[in-house]
């Protein structure tokens, strides 16, 4: 017969037994978590832009990846009487706080200046420079025409959206297989795109011409505009043309 002292003594030790087992079970799982965390903040440190800068920019979207807000930005220059973005590549940098990503989303849409160290944002302010092109009118080539071409640049310039192009001609080849690009004539002609402007040919139905020239064009694609008085009517891409 066992006597009820034992059982108590047997209760006390499988009791324990599961406490320390409970204990060392949520010590491995916060260990775990924490290894988590570290290898995604290594896989969005890996992803940013490694760069140290201050400049004006445009920040062009903000989301969340593995626990942290990132923004992809595109460094801008006040430059010939307007915002001009010569250099078309969009950097990823880390949002290190709510305050800086609030004022981040407040601020699509207008010039901000960045402080950015080895890719994560320090600091983030309303730009103080005053944008010339709100003083004076843009030029661009009052043209209307037609043409295969390369668009070279695009910039903004009093609160409207502008690209330089290299017009070409393609010509096919005596097989009848294939083609290639002429390009005899240096002049560039700078063209107006509207904020309703589309571009077909790059996805199953046209989609906004601005948003792709700044985030997906190719720039060694070949596009097709069609212009009237210096403004785009008509963007096609020859993307998916067999």
């Amino acid at each position: 017969m066992i006597k009820p002292l034992s059982v108590l003594v047997v209760g006390l030790f499988f009791l324990f037994s599961c406490n320390n087992n409970e204990a060392q079970l949520e010590k491995l799982q916060s260990e775990n978590e924490k290894l988590q965390k570290k290898i995604k903040n290594q896989e969005n440190d890996q992803l940013l832009t490694k760069e140290t800068v201050n400049s004006p920019a445009y920040v062009r979207q903000i989301f969340e990846q593995n626990g942290e807000h990132l923004a992809r930005v595109d460094l801008v220059q006040f430059k010939n009487g307007g915002v001009a973005n010569e250099n078309e590549k969009l950097r990823l940098f880390k949002i290190q706080n709510a305050e800086q990503k609030n004022f981040l989303e407040s601020t699509k849409g207008s010039v901000v200046n960045l402080s950015v160290t080895n890719g994560v944002i320090q600091a983030v302010a309303n730009s103080t420079i005053q944008n010339p092109a709100q003083k004076k009118s843009c030029r661009y080539t009052k043209e209307s025409s037609s043409s295969d071409c390369y668009i070279k640049r695009y910039y903004e310039c009093g609160g409207d959206f502008y690209i330089d192009v290299d017009y070409i001609v393609m010509k096919e080849n005596e097989d009848g297989r294939g083609g290639y690009v002429v390009n005899n004539n240096p002049k560039i002609r700078t063209f107006k795109v509207q904020s309703h402007a589309t571009i077909s040919g790059v996805s199953e139905g046209p989609i906004d011409a601005q948003s792709f020239i700044r985030n997906e064009m190719n720039h060694e694609e070949v596009i097709y505009v069609k212009v009237r008085k210096g403004v785009i009517v008509r963007m096609s891409s020859w993307r998916h043309v067999s």
